[in-house]
């Protein structure tokens, strides 16, 4: 017995690209969540691709709608964001191509890969035109079967489109998953479910207490306040650790006694300079720069193994957005409590819980390069921010450099694939 999820459509043209709009960005964000819900539920998962050639000027639906997209073999045609990876990676998520708006195919794919089915919901895009075809198709092939449609995991061509397309979906006997509105968390509700939420991994874990890695700067200052507020600071351990002079490192020193933590400095240098020369090979700058955080990763783990501990992570929603941190470094963690939270969240957290300004307001900096991380990376976090939430930029070509490195940076935020025989 098992529901299906198909999802139409969500390739870069449609979201990003030259038939984009607001609305199919809002519901690819939407439709990552449904996702991410059937692959937690090992349930199977098909993603449909629009797929046209080179001459689809020419064809039919190219006189009608003269835009080129979806070519077969550009990254127009590839899915959206994370959405190609994850499907490449996924043994229950499976491709299929298409010619025209419905698929004749899907039915007999999902026929030959699932027995049982106890549902098939449907999301993606277009409401009024690819959506509405397979979901027509379905119902011919699939008479007992509920066929299901979130609202808000669809966008029509217009948001009229959409909805007379909902309309007419009722007539068809689709059942709507209304999802209630998330409400809006005050800052010290989101603090108050964090706590609880660390004492709970704490109390289920059995596990002693928390390592985290103390920069200074605004994440590992929250974060290790949130720690000492959960599970007592007796029971959070702070970890140092410059590679060899760190102009900034009173801060560090600072925080610590501000909240009277426990806390150990482990200098890498040696060990950061032994690596260079055991490679005896010229690296490039950004593998160097990557290479620090790795051994700081390995050092937390090191002295999280040896008190009982857990390795605790400082990484925020907005970096983790557009990859901007070391895999297998800063990315690696046993637990953490901001992960979802972007960077105007963490502070506002940080200042709830008293920390002075020169924690949460200090400017952030990859400790590596000598530059801030906005130097880094070509705009503001509000910037970047406001995208993630809305999709609205309004520096065009700030708007393509967050796209491209979202993109480029998939890999960080999936699993890696592995081969099952």
């Amino acid at each position: 017995m098992s529901g299906v999820l198909v999802v139409i459509d969500c390739q870069n043209d449609f979201v990003t690209g030259v038939l984009s709009s607001k609305e199919a960005l809002n519901v690819a964000k939407n439709v990552d969540k449904k996702i991410k819900g059937y692959i937690e539920r090992n349930e199977h998962i098909f993603f449909t691709y629009d797929t046209h050639q080179k001459n689809y000027l020419s064809t039919n639906e190219g006189k009608h709608l003269p835009v080129e997209h979806c070519i077969e073999g550009t990254k127009g045609h590839e899915l959206y964001g994370d959405f190609e990876k994850i499907v490449n990676s996924n043994q229950k998520c499976h491709k299929i191509l298409k010619k025209s708006f419905g698929s004749v195919d899907l039915p007999y794919v999902i026929k030959s890969v699932v027995s049982n089915i106890t549902s098939i919901e449907i999301c993606g895009l277009v409401t009024d035109i690819c959506v509405i075809s397979n979901i027509a198709i379905l119902k011919a092939h699939f008479p007992e079967v509920p066929i299901l449609v979130d609202p808000e995991c669809c966008a029509g061509t217009t948001p009229e489109m959409h909805q007379k397309a909902l309309d007419v979906m009722k007539s068809l006997h689709v059942d709507f998953t209304i999802r209630k509105k998330e409400k809006i968390k005050s800052t010290a509700e989101k603090t108050e479910e964090i706590i609880k939420w660390i004492r709970n991994i704490k109390e289920t874990t059995k596990t002693k207490g928390f390592v985290v890695g103390i920069s200074g700067g605004k994440d590992s200052s929250v974060v290790a306040t949130l720690l000492s507020k959960s599970v007592g600071k007796e029971n959070v351990l702070g970890i140092l650790m410059p590679n060899g002079v760190q102009s900034d490192i009173q801060d560090s020193k600072d925080l610590c006694e501000f909240l009277q933590i426990p806390n150990k400095t482990v200098n890498i240098e040696k060990a950061y300079k032994g690596l260079l020369e055991g490679v005896d090979t010229e690296l490039g700058a950004k593998t160097k720069t990557n290479i620090p955080p790795r051994i700081r990763m390995t050092v937390l783990y090191a002295i999280a193994q040896e008190n009982g501990y857990l390795v605790c992570g400082t990484g925020n929603a907005s970096e983790k957005y557009i990859g901007y941190f070391t895999k297998w470094g800063d990315g690696a963690f046993d637990i953490n409590p901001i992960g979802n939270l972007n960077t105007e969240e963490v502070i506002a957290i940080g200042e709830y819980l008293g920390l002075p300004e020169k924690f949460t307001r200090k400017a952030p900096s990859d400790g590596l390069c000598g530059k801030t991380d906005e130097d880094n990376i070509g705009f503001t976090y509000p910037q970047l921010n406001k995208y993630m939430k809305t999709g609205e930029c309004e520096d065009k070509e700030i708007k393509a450099k967050i796209e491209a490195m979202h993109a480029s940076t998939t890999h960080k935020r999936v699993p890696p694939p592995v081969y099952e025989p």
